[in-house]
């Protein structure tokens, strides 16, 4: 099912700024209302896409209330199109399937996918010694 580009998805360069990055690891939601707001999304626009009052999102950009509940912090992701990895979410549905050009892949490979096969291997029984020595590269083989 195609999804519909959201009426305030952040401009693409933002999400390349150190600072709005940091924001959101730590989910600090008012630096990145206040981001999207010097960007040009007046907070009417952002309250619409992330089904928020235009009060609330203005109050969590002054800093006088913040976003805890997963919920609204799901919705901001969809609503803004924040990739889900920078928050510390699973990938958001609409997100695509190509991560070789998403900022935070390394070597095309999705770290929510890196995260989910370390954890598939640890409940495995593999150890973290075991998994360092299949991360390296393996040795030629030589016969004498």
């Amino acid at each position: 099912m195609p999804y519909m580009p959201s009426p305030a998805a952040l401009p693409r360069p933002l999400l390349g700024d150190p600072h709005l990055l940091a924001a959101l690891r730590a989910r600090d939601f008012g630096v990145v209302f206040a981001a999207a707001n010097r960007a040009g999304l007046s907070y009417n626009r952002i309250a619409e896409a992330c089904s928020m009052k235009a009060e609330r999102v203005s109050q969590v950009a002054r800093g006088a209330s913040e976003v805890k509940t997963l919920d609204a912090i799901e919705r901001i992701s969809d609503g803004l199109r924040i990739p889900g990895v920078l928050m510390g979410l699973a990938a958001r549905p609409w997100e695509g399937t190509d991560h070789s050009a998403h900022p935070h892949a390394q070597d095309g490979v999705d770290p929510m996918k890196r995260r989910d096969l370390l954890r598939g291997a640890l409940a495995a029984g593999l150890t973290s010694a075991a998994l360092a020595t299949l991360e390296q590269p393996a040795m030629p083989l030589t016969s004498n």
